[in-house]
């Protein structure tokens, strides 16, 4: 749901110019799949599904770590480029 918002808000062209919001979609895309094929279906060689699913869901929680190390570093920028500014008035 949060990669289709993403998708509506920054266009689509923008929003996979990204690595990072490809694999996070893909990897939804397939957890979803994945799921879906699980409950609906009663196959006996899917019996090792929920072992994928775990793996996708650790990708994405790495994904999820980078994401807020990416936002820590956008708010160390910011303090960078404001001490900078200030000093540059002076």
């Amino acid at each position: 749901m949060n990669s289709y918002f993403s998708v509506l808000y920054y266009r689509r062209q923008h929003y996979f110019s990204d690595l990072l919001n490809i694999l996070d979609t893909a990897v939804t895309v397939i957890i979803l799949l994945v799921d879906v094929v699980y409950i609906f279906f009663d196959v006996k060689f899917l019996k090792d599904i929920p072992r994928w699913t775990r793996l996708f869901q650790l990708l994405r929680l790495i994904i999820l770590i980078r994401i807020f190390h990416l936002a820590h570093l956008k708010r160390q920028l910011g303090k960078l480029i404001r001490r900078l500014v200030s000093g540059n008035k002076r």
